[in-house]
C-alpha cells in the first residue's frame, strides 16, 4: 500500500509540472556506462571494486529517452485506473503537497527532495495507524 501511495505522489507531482525534478530520481545517465565489479565477496563488500567504461552510441542514448518516456507514461497510466482496491492518502496532506510544489516551482529541488521524504514518512505513519485499527 505504501508503494501505491507514493506512485500516487509522484503521479501528482508530474501532473503539476514536476517531470524535471523527478527526472533526478531516475538516473539514466548510468546507462551511459558499462560496469564490471572484481574482488566481490558478499562478506567484504568494502573490498568491492567497481570499474565503470562510458559508452557513446545513438542506440545508449535512444535507451535512455525509452527509458524517460516509459517511466513518465506509467505515471500518467497509474493516475488514470480508477478500480484500485487501495486507500490513498495523498489528499489528506495538502499543505505538504503544496509545500513539494512550490519548492519544485523554485527550482530548489534539493529542498523538494527533502518535502517529498517528509510527506512518504507521513504517508507512511498514515497507513501504519490505519492498518492498526
Amino acid at each position: 500500500m505504501v508503494t501505491q501511495n507514493v506512485l500516487k505522489l509522484f503521479s501528482l507531482i508530474y501532473k503539476k509540472g514536476g517531470k524535471e525534478f523527478l527526472q533526478t530520481y531516475l538516473h539514466p545517465e548510468y546507462s551511459m556506462y558499462d560496469y564490471r565489479f572484481s574482488d566481490f565477496n558478499p562478506l567484504e563488500l568494502d573490498k568491492l571494486k567497481i570499474h565503470e567504461s562510458p559508452i557513446e552510441n545513438e542506440n545508449k542514448r535512444k535507451n535512455q529517452e525509452r527509458y524517460l518516456r516509459i517511466a513518465f507514461e506509467s505515471l500518467e497510466k497509474f493516475d488514470m485506473k480508477k478500480n484500485r482496491k487501495v486507500t490513498f492518502y495523498t489528499d489528506q496532506f495538502p499543505k505538504e503537497t503544496a509545500a513539494v510544489m512550490q519548492s519544485i516551482k523554485a527550482r530548489n529541488f534539493t529542498q523538494a527532495d527533502q518535502e517529498v521524504r517528509k510527506l512518504i514518512a507521513l504517508l507512511c505513519d498514515k497507513i501504519i495507524t490505519s492498518e492498526s485499527e
